[in-house]
Parts: C-alpha cells; structure tokens; sequence
C-alpha cells in the first residue's frame, strides 16, 4: 500500500485511483533518494499523458502552456502536459488555460478534499523518457522509482540529448546522484544496472568529467559498442592524460552554473 501522506503528490494518488500508473521524476525523485536540490514543478512519468490530463482536468486543474520564462523552458519542445491546481487558475482569463481536447468538455468538477499545496504538475511521456512503468496500479508500492531505474532512465535520456539547456540540466542531475548517494560510490553498484550503461558507472567513479559534451559523444560510443557486444567492460575507459575527458575545471564550473541556476529560479 502507497503512503498518501504528502499533499504534493496528490496527482499521484489521484491518478492511481483512475487505474493510471506514475512515477515522480526529475528534482522530487533525487531528493527522495538523498540529493539536496530544490524543487520545482512535479514532474510525473505516466504511459499517456492525455489519459492522464483528462483525469486531472476532470478534478478541477487546468491544462496551460509552458511559460517561456520559467524554469521548465528546457523541457518545452518534448511532449508534456502542464497542469495547475484549481486554486492558482485566473477565472477572469480564459486565454490562460486550455483542455487541449476534442470533443464535448469534461463534465464539472466533483467535489474533492484536494490539498491546498497541491503544485503546478508536469506529465511526461514515461517511454520518451526510457522508464518502464508497472503495468498495474495493483503493484504500485511508491511513487518514487527505485534508484537503479531512475539512474539507468537518466543516463540514456543524457546521452541521446543534444547540447542545450536540457543536457545541462540532465548532467547536472546525473551528477548530484554521484555526489549525494552513497551507493553509487561503489563500483559495485553496477550490477545493478542495465549491461550498456556499466561502464558509464565505471567511469564516473574513476573522475572522469561527467557533464560535458566529450564525455557524452564518449559514452554514447561505449553504449552502442556495449550493445551490441564488441566492447569489454574496464576499470576506466579513457587515459587520465584524456584533457577532453579529466577536464575537473569545466566540470566543476558546470555544476556551479547549475546550481546558482537552481537557487535563481
């Protein structure tokens, strides 16, 4: 049984008693496994995020466009649906809010004993974003996904990102989960993650400098070598005379900018 104890994750629990399954991602899903970040939206993994709009639509939110000025604008050109709870929603300003779908509106609000720290939630394709979702609410026994899923979700999504403001902020992540949790300091913790992405482990412990753009055209090399069984799995993939792979400069002023953007926003 879910613990529904947290007024912010109310869309999780109303979206498990509609039948649709979710899992909390991005900021939210680190500090559940031991990261001190900030957070922001709720961000949640669903396998239809039409299905799943519809259902909170039906409770009172509103669907609404991303704000360019916002935190979210590096997630605005992937298929998202943006929702506010029905206390933040301008009455006054239809433009500010939309359904987004065919057909007759859904049918009024019932009443609800909804939170009132409900927060702004993001919903997120769960594939487009390389995480499996049970098939079932029946099974569900967190709304967090387990910290193996959560890394091997990142590391793809980091590795078949281009450079941008997106990347930065997957980086980013990437590296506060090796930063904070303990877990992942033991080269060990490998097995516990998909074949292709072993090495990327194996190299983050070894300092190599993990959030930049050599390092990522380095691991997405590996992965699909990984894959397709031409590559051995080695304490380290790259000489530590590498500039473009032991660059600790660039990666520390990354994860500076990062972080004074986290406090910003």
């Amino acid at each position: 049984m879910t613990d529904r104890s947290a007024p912010r994750l109310y869309p999780c629990y109303l979206l498990q008693d509609n039948k649709i399954p979710s899992v909390v991602w991005f900021e939210d899903a680190l500090g559940h496994h031991g990261v001190s970040t900030v957070v922001f939206n709720l961000y949640l993994l669903v396998d239809d995020i039409e299905a799943a709009a519809q259902v909170l639509v039906r409770d009172g939110w509103s669907i609404v466009a991303f704000d360019s000025s916002q935190f979210d604008i590096g997630f605005s050109a992937k298929a998202h649906r943006r929702l506010l709870p029905p206390q933040t929603l301008n009455e006054n300003d239809p433009t500010k809010a939309s359904t987004h779908f065919t057909g007759p509106p859904p049918p009024p609000a019932p009443p609800t004993n909804r939170p009132a720290s409900a927060t702004t939630t993001i919903l997120l394709p769960a594939e487009e974003w390389n995480y499996k979702l049970p098939p079932s609410t029946d099974v569900v026994t967190s709304y967090y996904p387990p910290l193996p899923d959560l890394l091997d979700a990142l590391i793809d999504s980091f590795l078949d990102c281009t450079p941008g403001m997106l990347f930065a902020h997957l980086a980013c992540q990437v590296g506060y989960l090796y930063q904070y949790v303990s877990a992942l300091k033991s080269p060990s913790f490998s097995d516990q993650l998909k074949y292709d992405h072993r090495q990327f482990h194996l190299d983050s412990l070894s300092g190599m400098s993990t959030g930049t753009v050599p390092f990522a055209k380095h691991q997405r090399a590996i992965r699909e070598a990984l894959r397709e069984g031409n590559y051995t799995l080695q304490t380290c993939s790259a000489s530590r005379d590498n500039t473009y792979l032991f660059n600790q400069a660039e990666q520390k002023r990354l994860h500076t900018a990062m972080r004074q953007r986290d406090f910003s926003s």
